[in-house]
């Protein structure tokens, strides 16, 4: 169900530097699918303080409202790049080390597709619960149920690369 450059390999320097962004940092993409949903800005604050110090990629999609604000608050934060809805998803994957997202059906399909781990935040009941329970039967997706979790296990990932790489693997 998915656009056939989702299962081709990308350049993670080179969309890095597309983007503005180190080469070399750890890079994490943010998602809250179509409508931005969750907590977004919050994630994003969190994670900038962790000690692994990531570059953050937030994708507010069609939440004009969100965007607005996401870019006010980020504006000065060179380590962050705040986007709008956009078709380049698969490029941004390709730059990415981590996913945070909600468990969309394609949001996930295209994250398996690019090898891209993920941790699952706030799944809507019903297939997005389903989809959650699935990469985590599989080792595929790690899921984090407050924010605290969440920058706990970013951490934990990010500073770990064979458990990193073990999720990508799976």
């Amino acid at each position: 169900p998915i656009a056939p450059h989702f299962g081709l390999p990308g350049d993670k320097r080179a969309e890095r530097l597309a983007l503005g962004l180190a080469p070399h940092r750890p890079t994490v993409l943010v998602m809250g699918g179509n409508y931005g949903l969750g907590p977004m800005e919050d994630v994003v604050s969190s994670l900038r303080r962790l000690p692994v110090a990531p570059q953050v990629i937030a994708v507010c999609g069609s939440n004009r409202r969100l965007l607005g604000k996401m870019h006010r608050r980020f504006a000065d934060d060179r380590s962050v790049r705040v986007m709008g809805q956009i078709r380049t998803i698969h490029r941004l994957m390709d730059a990415a080390d981590l996913l945070i997202s909600k468990s969309g059906g394609l949001t996930t399909a295209e994250s398996l597709a690019k090898g891209l781990p993920m941790i699952i935040i706030q799944p809507i009941p019903g297939q997005e619960e389903r989809n959650a329970d699935h990469l985590l039967r599989y080792g595929a997706a790690e899921r984090a149920d407050t924010l605290e979790d969440l920058t706990r296990l970013a951490q934990q990932l990010l500073s770990n690369r064979q458990r990193l790489d073990r999720l990508r693997e799976n």
